[in-house]
C-alpha cells in the first residue's frame, strides 16, 4: 500500500498515522520533523498522551524535536526555544515543556531559572501569540509552577529555579538521566 504523505498525519486516527509512520521508517525513509509534529498532534488529538510521551521520547533520543538551544554564555540560563518546533499546535509545545521540565528535574544538579522562547506571534496569523497563553496555562495552572515574562521580552517566559528546585530532589534515577 501507499504511504500518506507526513502533512496528513495529523489529520488520520492515530492507528494509522502511526502505521503510516512506521511504514516510512521501515522502506527507509526518515521522517523529518514535520512528521514527528503531525503524529504527536494526531496522538493528542486522540487522547493518547501516554503514547505520544512515548512517541516524543523516542524522537528527542532519535535527534527531532530537540529544542534545548545551547546558552552563548556558561552563566545564562537554559533556553527552550520553541521556535525551533516550527510552526506547532499548543497542545504539542505543552507536552514538549513538560517533557523538558522533567528532563531538568531529573538531573544530577539542582535547576537553574528555565527560559521559555514561545513568541510574540509575529508569524501568526493574527499577530497573536497561541503558544505563550497555553504554555503559561500550563505551567502555571496544571503544575503549580511560578512563571512570568522575560522582562523586557514579550516572547519569553521565565520559570525561576526556586519554583523549579521545589520540584527537584536527588535520587539514583538522576545520575542516570541526560
Amino acid at each position: 500500500p501507499a504511504v500518506m504523505p507526513p502533512a496528513v498525519f495529523s489529520e488520520l486516527p492515530w492507528q494509522v498515522a502511526l502505521s503510516q509512520f512506521d511504514r516510512l521508517v521501515s522502506i527507509g525513509t526518515r521522517p523529518d520533523i514535520l512528521s514527528h509534529l503531525n503524529l504527536l498532534a494526531s496522538l493528542l488529538e486522540a487522547g493518547e498522551v501516554s503514547k505520544a510521551v512515548e512517541f516524543l521520547r523516542e524522537a528527542r533520543a532519535a535527534g527531532f524535536l530537540d529544542v534545548w538551544k545551547p546558552s552563548r554564555r556558561s552563566s545564562d540560563p537554559p533556553l527552550l526555544d520553541l521556535h525551533l518546533l516550527g510552526p506547532v499546535l499548543p497542545s504539542v509545545a505543552t507536552l514538549v515543556v513538560q517533557e523538558a521540565i522533567l528532563t531538568i528535574l531529573l538531573r544530577p544538579s539542582p535547576p537553574d531559572d528555565l527560559i521559555i522562547v514561545t513568541g510574540r506571534g509575529s508569524n501568526s496569523r493574527d499577530g497573536i501569540s497561541w503558544l505563550q497563553p497555553a504554555v503559561r496555562e500550563m505551567l502555571a495552572d496544571e503544575l503549580r509552577l511560578e512563571v512570568h515574562p522575560v522582562p523586557g521580552n514579550a516572547g519569553r517566559l521565565c520559570v525561576p529555579k526556586g519554583a523549579l528546585y521545589e520540584l527537584w530532589s536527588p535520587h539514583p534515577l538522576a545520575s542516570s538521566a541526560k
